[in-house]
């Protein structure tokens, strides 16, 4: 099975559906330490990245050295490639020492695993008492009812390719002997159900279905899942613009995405869709038609939390030219200071006034959520104004992780140039102290989102 996870690699890494955060939630806050975290069968690494936000450290292990080289790369992730197994030495000298690890993860494999053997290096690496080991799995998606009939029909048809061990899967792993003591606060090992949305068109989509064992199984010995008689079957089902996104991990069938610096491009995930470019801070037309695209091709402009740093008259003149007429779409947003709880956000607040001598002005378009920005575009369909729109992204920090997430500002950058501490001793202890007894323990982070959004006509 290795083999075919080597060949799919891409495919999984691109449209593999992530995990919610709520799950992560759960699984941390029934772990009383957050050192160290194993995340078994990793692939590339779309657990792993969630487990470095709440773990001090987390080490990352698969048999396919081609998933891991998908892996998103952070500070405190070693990737480790193993291999199926394991004795006793190779788990220490792999992983970690005996009794280390707080939280051992398997996400979408546990199927694949000798289970017994697996139990033994779990209980020989836990940290006594409470180490927990959570794995799960996702079955298969739903869209809604005309889409999910012409589904069921292709996964019928792909039913002799899987491995027997699929079955588990469609089991949602009920029959699984579970041999540990239930977590803090349940009665019983599960499973505990959660939900993961994400948009796809139908050609990321189809993409996903071809990114599945069977598929690749049948495909082998010369049987095609996806004919064009099924192809026009989830065409219809889906609507007459097989572009449009639906609930279900791409959108759009290419991407540019573009940036001034090559440090920032350097740590970009790698999808076979997205064309990362680097580019000068300013573009002629001539070199925007050759770094990007010709006039008028463009669908949708996208400016995650960087608008505020651009000549906004230029970048304008920009858009309207590459966008497609009529209804190309420019959207930019930013998100403000985050939240968590009182005691926190009130520290946080103290933080942020001292700060405020070493952020740029332009800090003061974010702080304004976009709303005093000049937007010269008319409204898309269904709204009557530009923005801003209101939304809000969840992430589970422990306290180490929000105070690297403090260093990374601008400010606090300034700050330290000019010799300046913001994050001194003394305020450092002073989250400690908002943030409880334990700082290791994960907390949800909301950062609040503002969205401008306009259309070209």
């Amino acid at each position: 099975m290795a083999g075919l996870f080597h060949k799919q690699a891409k495919l999984y890494a691109a449209t593999r559906p992530g995990y919610p955060t709520e799950l992560f939630h759960f699984i941390s806050s029934k772990t009383p330490n957050h050192q160290l975290a194993w995340d078994v069968g990793t692939g590339s690494g779309q657990a792993a990245v969630t487990l470095a936000g709440i773990y001090k450290n987390v080490v990352a292990t698969d048999t396919s050295m081609k998933q891991l080289s998908f892996a998103s790369k952070l500070p405190n992730i070693r990737y480790q490639h193993t291999p199926p197994t394991m004795s006793i030495p190779e788990l220490e000298r792999n992983i970690a020492p005996q009794g280390t690890v707080d939280l051992v993860t398997v996400a979408q494999a546990f199927h694949w695993f000798d289970h017994p053997a697996f139990f033994e290096q779990v209980r020989w690496i836990l940290r006594r008492p409470n180490g927990v080991l959570a794995v799960w799995c996702y079955i298969n998606p739903r869209v809604d009812e005309s889409i999910d009939a012409v589904f069921n029909g292709y996964y019928a048809k792909s039913a002799p390719f899987w491995d027997r061990a699929r079955r588990l899967v469609e089991q949602e792993y009920r029959s699984i002997d579970f041999p540990f003591e239930p977590v803090e606060g349940t009665d019983h090992t599960g499973p505990f159900e959660f939900e993961e949305k994400k948009l796809m068109n139908l050609d990321a989509y189809l993409t996903y279905l071809r990114s599945s064992s069977a598929y690749q199984t049948a495909k082998e010995k010369g049987v095609e899942l996806l004919g064009d008689e099924l192809i026009k079957d989830f065409e219809n089902a889906w609507g007459e613009d097989i572009e449009s996104p639906r609930l279900l991990a791409g959108i759009y069938k290419n991407v540019v995405a573009t940036d001034a610096s090559m440090k920032q491009l350097s740590f970009a995930s790698k999808l076979p869709n997205i064309r990362y470019q680097h580019t000068p801070p300013t573009m002629s037309i001539p070199e925007l038609e050759r770094n990007i695209a010709p006039q008028g091709t463009v669908d949708l402009v996208t400016v995650a939390q960087a608008f505020h740093w651009f000549d906004h008259p230029a970048f304008f003149e920009q858009v309207r030219w590459i966008l497609r007429r009529p209804n190309g779409v420019l959207a930019v947003w930013c998100y403000i200071n985050p939240r968590v709880d009182e005691s926190i956000d009130a520290v946080f607040n103290g933080y942020y006034a001292k700060s405020a001598p070493f952020w740029d002005r332009a800090r003061r378009l974010v702080e304004q959520e976009y709303r005093s920005i000049d937007f010269p575009f008319e409204p898309v369909e269904g709204t009557d104004h530009t923005g801003p729109f209101e939304f809000e992204e969840k992430m589970l920090m422990n306290l180490d992780a929000f105070l690297m997430y403090l260093r990374s500002s601008s400010a606090y950058q300034t700050a330290k140039e000019k010799g300046v501490e913001l994050l001194g001793d003394e305020l450092i202890k002073e989250f400690e102290n908002a943030w409880g007894e334990d700082k290791e323990n994960p907390k949800v982070v909301r950062y609040p989102i503002f969205l401008r959004i306009g259309r070209v006509v």
